[in-house]
């Protein structure tokens, strides 16, 4: 694929003001010469990102409806895409049981715990109007209409470079999947490596939350995005653990569900329980009645406790006993029932069957 003279330019330090679009990706030719124009102005950068994708300049006044719709689409996709790593897991299980491993969930369980898995993932969203879902559902549909955040310093400012520049406003300027896909796939490994940099340089807590949000709803649209993660990156769930301890709830739960992404994702290379364990321990200590974002936390339980390890993990730190504490506060009926099935799941395990039945 050959690149635009953009990118031929990584060792200079004028910023170019001169774009190509003889670049082109499955057949679409897109132009690839995504930066500042005189003076740095947005307009320019816009123009450069609807040239990028092909598009008309004069659609992006539509991104805000174009970015609701993708809103409701993300929904659906992450439950989607949860069931299919339930039922994929489902399927090693029992493989594994053919060869001596202990199984401890039938064909049927498992068809339960896929469906079950996928409403979980979707109901939050769906009556979100009636005050059932979660507060950070609610705070990231706000965060998702903020302006775009300007990258512009991080360049001049030597935090990115050039070529990061241009994918992280491609990134953040795509309106569809297909256009993250797209971008993507062009930057390959580099998109992924950005992800990650940026990440651990931003300061700015209404950046950095804008950011989180679009790297949620990436993965939510398609959990298969992890295993490119991890192969271009080592272990990137560690890369958020440092926001766990950030002052801002928002950034905390936002990034928790994240890192459970990445870990639930990699099922090939999914890290040891012992690995884990500090996550596992983070979440079990935000079981908390008066915690706003308690939906948000059992969602990451829903997902991890599914798989044995971590089920065997999260009891030895006493998280069942305060799943069954908090059961007997007064939840609202989207956490109690997202706290039962966390606690159904474990049954598939004799060893936490046997603590339940005491």
């Amino acid at each position: 694929m050959a690149l635009s003279p953009y990118f031929n330019m990584m060792t200079e330090t004028k910023l170019p003001t001169q774009m190509s679009t003889t670049s082109s990706i499955s057949g679409r030719a897109i132009g690839a010469g995504i930066m500042p124009g005189k003076k740095g102005s947005k307009t320019s950068i816009k123009k450069s990102v609807s040239r990028f994708f092909k598009r008309d300049t004069k659609d992006d006044s539509d991104t805000s409806k174009t970015d609701s719709k993708d809103d409701s689409g993300t929904s659906k996709t992450d439950s989607k895409e949860d069931s299919k790593a339930s039922e994929e897991d489902s399927k090693d299980d029992s493989k594994s049981s053919e060869d001596g491993k202990k199984d401890h969930i039938t064909k049927e369980e498992a068809e339960t715990l896929s469906h079950l898995a996928a409403l979980s993932g979707t109901i939050e969203q769906k009556v979100w109007g009636w005050g059932v879902a979660g507060t950070l559902w609610k705070e990231a549909r706000e965060i998702r209409a903020k302006p775009p955040i300007d990258w512009l310093p991080y360049l001049e400012n030597q935090f990115i470079t050039q070529r990061e520049f241009a994918f992280i406003t491609a990134f953040q300027f795509a309106q569809t999947k297909d256009e993250r896909d797209l971008t993507l796939a062009y930057f390959k490994d580099l998109s992924y490596k950005t992800i990650v940099k940026v990440v651990q340089c931003v300061c700015v807590v209404q950046e950095i939350e804008q950011f989180l949000v679009l790297i949620d709803d990436t993965l939510s649209e398609d959990l298969g995005k992890v295993l490119k993660f991890t192969e271009a990156v080592a272990e990137p769930w560690k890369a958020f653990y440092h926001l766990l301890r950030c002052s801002n709830e928002f950034v905390r739960n936002i990034a928790s569900r994240i890192i459970t992404k990445l870990i639930f994702g990699t099922k090939p290379v999914r890290p040891f329980a012992t690995e884990v364990e500090f996550f596992l321990e983070w979440l079990k200590d935000e079981i908390e009645e008066y915690n706003s974002y308690l939906c948000s936390v059992a969602r990451c339980l829903q997902r991890l406790l599914q798989v044995d390890d971590y089920r065997l993990a999260f009891m030895r730190l006493d998280g069942i006993s305060k799943i069954m504490k908090i059961l007997t506060c007064d939840l609202n009926p989207q956490a109690q029932y997202q706290f039962c099935f966390c606690l159904w799941v474990t049954t598939f395990n004799p060893q936490l069957t046997e603590k339940l039945n005491r």
